[in-house]
């Protein structure tokens, strides 16, 4: 058995020299395997200049993204609608017709309720600021303590004649305009440097 396995370790010596000279590397090989390798190569570094400016615009667009949205949340208007004496609802009724409605959010009457209707209802145009927008409108008159609220059936009549600028934001000034019978029959958005309103 000693004699085969003699044999054996011979044989396996023999074929692992056979395998090892016809599989070995050569001198250059060698040198060349055991030489440091070079640097990244340039297009490499180029990708790298490349995803470093693609973050930088991002990281920019990203900060005047912030910034805009930190303006635009503080020119918020807060309404409170127990802060205005008078509250005016127009809208068009289920049969189209227009209705407007003057409610007194106080409950303690005016002595001068009937005369100042009246005059309420004299003006053709007036001025105040959009201070909140969901469904309906509501809009703070400059010059007097009456708040106009206006529902979105005539939100809607007014675009359909196109007396109803489209670029109304909340916070803008505007400029209403009405009949002889008190009727808003346009709505226009004016520049902050036409006229300053304090409410």
């Amino acid at each position: 058995m000693k004699r085969n396995d003699e044999q054996f370790d011979a044989d396996l010596k023999a074929h692992f020299q056979k395998r090892k000279a016809e599989h070995s590397l050569s001198s250059d090989e060698l040198s060349h395997m055991q030489k440091p390798q070079s640097a990244t190569p340039r297009p490499q570094r180029f990708l790298g200049l490349q995803m470093t400016g693609v973050f930088a615009a991002l990281a920019i667009l990203g900060f005047v993204m912030l910034q805009y949205n930190n303006r635009e949340l503080t020119d918020v208007y807060a309404v409170d609608l127990s802060d205005y004496q008078w509250l005016e609802v127009h809208e068009l009724d289920a049969k189209g017709s227009y209705v407007s409605n003057l409610k007194q959010q106080k409950q303690n009457l005016d002595a001068n309720y009937q005369q100042a209707l009246a005059n309420h209802q004299a003006r053709t145009s007036f001025t105040g600021r959009l201070v909140s927008v969901d469904n309906d409108w509501y809009i703070a008159d400059c010059e007097q303590n009456v708040i106009v609220q206006i529902k979105q059936s005539l939100l809607e009549e007014l675009q359909k004649h196109g007396t109803l600028d489209t670029h109304i934001h909340q916070g803008d000034l505007l400029a209403l305009d009405q009949n002889k019978q008190g009727q808003i029959i346009a709505l226009k958005q004016l520049t902050h440097e036409a006229k300053k309103c304090t409410s």
